[in-house]
Parts: C-alpha cells; structure tokens; sequence
C-alpha cells in the first residue's frame, strides 16, 4: 500500500496540472 499510495498521489498531483494549464 505504501508503495501504491505515492504513485496515485503523482498521478492525481498530473491531472491536477493538466486541468489547471486547461483552465488558463
């Protein structure tokens, strides 16, 4: 778990960019 913990939070941590480069 700890391991897969790290890895979601990168993933959500990139989405979270993307949409933020959408919105501007």
């Amino acid at each position: 778990i700890q391991l897969g913990q790290p890895a979601t939070v990168k993933v959500a941590a990139n989405l979270i960019r993307l949409l933020s480069y959408q919105n501007k």
